[in-house]
Order: C-alpha cells, then sequence, then structure tokens
C-alpha cells in the first residue's frame, strides 16, 4: 500500500516536472545566444567555397594527366617508332697510326714523347689531329682519291635526321664530319686513333683509308718541308759564296786581258833582273872607262863609253819606272808594282772567296745528312677495320633515356605546379 502511494505521489508531481524543464528549453536558447553575441565576430565565409574546391581539384588532374601524356607518353611513343623503324645503322671504322722518323729520341724508348726530346714527332701528330677535324682534309680526300665524303652521308635509304643534302658545300660539312668522326692523341703512346661512323661497313672502311692516304700525304708534305728548310739556308750560303767566288775570278781575268800579264811575280821577276843585267853593264863600262881615263883622258874611246853608259843609264830609269815610281807616293802611271798590288788584292778576294765557297759546300753536306736523319713517315699500326655488326643506335638503351629523362622532367614540373597551387590556394 505504501508503496502504492508513493507511486501516486510521483504521478502526481510529472507534470510539473515536465513543465519546469519545458521553462529551463526556452530559457537556453537565450542564453547560448547571449553567449554567441559575446564573443568576437568572425569574417563570413563565402558561400560557395565547399562547391568550388572539388571542381579545382578535378581540373589540376586532368592538366597532370594531359600533362603527362605529352610530356612523357608522346616522347616515348614517339623514340619507339623512331629506333625501331625510322633509324638508320651505323657502322663504325677504326684504325691507329703514328708518325715515326728515322731518328728518335732516347727518352722516346723510355715512352717520354712529350718531353722537348721528342717533340718533333709529338708535334708532327698534333699537327695530323687538327687536320683530320678540319675542313681540309675532305677536299684533299676528293682531289687526292676522287671520293666525295658528302655523298656516303646524302643517300636516300638513310634516315631524315642524319642524312644530308650531297650539294651543301664543305664549310657547312664540317661541323657534321666533327660528329660522325673522332681522333685522339695518345702523348705517351704517340699513337692517334681515328674513328669514324657511316651507314655501312664498307663506306665508313672507305672513308678511314682515304683519312690515312690524305694523313700519310701530309706527313711526307710535313717532312719534306723539315728536310727543305734546314737545307734551304746551307744552300743560299753555297749560292752566295759561289757567285762571289766568280766575281773575284772574273776581276782577275780582267786584269790578266787588259795588262796582258798572266803573272805578275813572274813578270816582276823579269824586269828586275833586266834592270840588274843593266846596272851590271854600266858598272862595267864606268870601269873601263876609269881604267882608260887614267892612262888616256882625251882617248876617243873615253868618249865612246861615255856615250854607251850615258844609254845604259837612261835604260836604268826607263826599267826602274816599268818597276815603281821611285817615290812613297801613289801614282796613276802603270807599274810593276802597282799591278803586283791589284793582282795581290785581287789573288787575295779569290782566294777568301775559294775558301768560303768550300766552307759553304761543307755545310750543305752536314745539313742534307742531318736532314735525312729527321724525316718523319707514317706508321700504320691498325689498318682500317671492316665492321661485322653495326654499333649505332642503341634502340633500347635510347628508348629507356627517353623515357627517364621525359618522366624526370614532367615530375619537376608537376612539383613546380603543386607548390604553386599550394602557395596560391
Amino acid at each position: 500500500m505504501e508503496s502504492t502511494r508513493n507511486m501516486d505521489v510521483g504521478m502526481e508531481d510529472f507534470p510539473k516536472i515536465e513543465a519546469e524543464e519545458s521553462k529551463k528549453a526556452v530559457v537556453k536558447p537565450a542564453k547560448a545566444k547571449k553567449a554567441t553575441a559575446d564573443l568576437p565576430k568572425r569574417k563570413a565565409e563565402p558561400e560557395f567555397e565547399f562547391s568550388t574546391k572539388p571542381a579545382s581539384r578535378r581540373k589540376f588532374r586532368s592538366g597532370s594527366i594531359i600533362s603527362f601524356f605529352l610530356m612523357v607518353i608522346m616522347p616515348f611513343l614517339t623514340s619507339v617508332v623512331y629506333y625501331t623503324g625510322i633509324a638508320s645503322d651505323q657502322y663504325r671504322s677504326e684504325t691507329l697510326f703514328s708518325v715515326r722518323g728515322t731518328t728518335t729520341s732516347p727518352l722516346a724508348a723510355l715512352g717520354m714523347l712529350s718531353l722537348p726530346g721528342a717533340a718533333a714527332q709529338s708535334g708532327d701528330s698534333y699537327v695530323v689531329t687538327e687536320y683530320i677535324r678540319s675542313q681540309q682534309i675532305v677536299a684533299d680526300i676528293l682531289e687526292q682519291t676522287g671520293l666525295d665524303v658528302r655523298r656516303k652521308f646524302a643517300g636516300h635509304e638513310i634516315d631524315w635526321l642524319y642524312r644530308i643534302d650531297r650539294d651543301n658545300p664543305i664549310t657547312k660539312f664540317v661541323e657534321y664530319w666533327r660528329w660522325m668522326s673522332a681522333v685522339e692523341f695518345n702523348s705517351t703512346t704517340g699513337v692517334i686513333t681515328f674513328k669514324v661512323d657511316a651507314f655501312s661497313a664498307e663506306d665508313a672502311q672507305q672513308i678511314a683509308k682515304a683519312v690515312l692516304k690524305a694523313s700519310d700525304k701530309l706527313v711526307n708534305t710535313l717532312s719534306e718541308n723539315a728536310k727543305q728548310q734546314v737545307i734551304a739556308s746551307a744552300a743560299e750560303e753555297v749560292r752566295r759564296t759561289e757567285e762571289r767566288l766568280n766575281e773575284a775570278r772574273q776581276a782577275v781575268e780582267g786584269l790578266r786581258n787588259k795588262e796582258q800579264i798572266i803573272d805578275v811575280t813572274g813578270t816582276a821577276q823579269i824586269e828586275q833582273s833586266l834592270l840588274g843585267e843593266l846596272q851590271k853593264q854600266e858598272l862595267e863600262l864606268k870601269a873601263r872607262r876609269s881604267s882608260i881615263a887614267k892612262m888616256a883622258a882625251n882617248s876617243p874611246i873615253v868618249k865612246d863609253l861615255d856615250s854607251r853608259i850615258a844609254v845604259i843609264q837612261d835604260q836604268i830609269e826607263a826599267q826602274k819606272s816599268k818597276v815603281g815610281t821611285g817615290t812613297t807616293t801613289a801614282s796613276n802611271a802603270k807599274n810593276i808594282s802597282s799591278l803586283a798590288t791589284e793582282f795581290q788584292q785581287l789573288l787575295a778576294a779569290q782566294e777568301f772567296a775559294e775558301k768560303a765557297f768550300i766552307a759553304a759546300q761543307s755545310a750543305l753536306e752536314t745539313a742534307t745528312q742531318e736532314a735525312r736523319k729527321q724525316e718523319r713517315y707514317l706508321a700504320v699500326v691498325v689498318e682500317p677495320t671492316l665492321a661485322d655488326y653495326s654499333m649505332y643506335p642503341k634502340r633500347f638503351a635510347n628508348i629507356i633515356m627517353v623515357l627517364f629523362g621525359s618522366f624526370v622532367i614532367w615530375l619537376l614540373a608537376y612539383l613546380l605546379a603543386m607548390s604553386i597551387r599550394d602557395h596560391t590556394r
């Protein structure tokens, strides 16, 4: 009964409790509204923000897919098509040769060709290397062998990327030539390595042989020029001394013809002996006159001897004038003394010219021997090879490189776009 009474009290109080709770519910929103009014007002966000974000993301995603297709898939497919169906096979020919001389430096045996003792062959090797890279070798090959290298790279069977116009001038062909060939010089061994790529094994070997022939002619020309330079100065000295000797001989011959004297020394001796004979006769006549005059001063014989002595004295004076002037001063009159001096000067000049000519000839012979020792030649180490298979292009490797490179570039561009997008939000 007591429990039933308690239930009745609870049932009676239930409407009151319910009314109080409804009052509290009515008051609570007002308090909440007042509480929110006290907080700082926030800037109203656009109502369309949540609706545009999915569209922007979809646009960025579609752009990434398109860029991936254009920057990765398209280059990859293009490289596959080119390297598997278009690219022409390339064959390589290689040859090794060296510039050698008849005499080598002792340092060359130790492999020290780069030192000054063996610089002759090393210098010529560098010349040959630069010659092969130049346009001159293309013109020389055409002139010496009749092979137009440009036409070997202008065939219709060659793919468009490597094919050139066969009528291009040599000046425009040089860059392509340097692209398709390579030359290296090893200063330690002194060996030059030449490689050339062509679109058939036979063409590559033919070009390598033509380059080898042109290089050999260049080395021979350099060797001949070196010999001529060594000999030229000595030969010029011989020519100059020979002209000088001829002039001296002509001067001596001219004087002999003019004075009609072959040996002035012999002529002087003859004239001197004639003068001595006259002086001897004069002394004899004077001695005879003196002895006769002591016995008969007025004798006709004395007068005759005086006449003879006077004649002999005139002859002596005339003979003396032929030998010399009798004074220390120079005279324009021709005599044996002046002729002897002139002859001696010319003969001395002729003798000096003869000695100079002999010395020049000896120097020329020595220079010729040295030039022969300095002769250079081209020694072929390996003949131009004939390729058994094509070395280029590396199809699979090139395709993988294109794919990897394109992907890396696209990835960098994608990350950059992502970074810019995040900073602009």
